[in-house]
């Protein structure tokens, strides 16, 4: 059960991710550079 909780919460992180702009104020800036605290991360 915890398992496919899991699974579907990282599928739906990476949906996110995937269409990014559609998340962020400044598309062409915001996670545009490589850092240490990743889209993934924040989320």
């Amino acid at each position: 059960m915890l398992d496919q909780i899991k699974a579907h919460l990282l599928d739906s992180i990476n949906d996110i991710i995937s269409s990014a702009n559609q998340f962020v104020l400044h598309p062409e800036k915001d996670f545009s550079r490589k850092s240490q605290l990743t889209m993934k991360t924040m989320i």
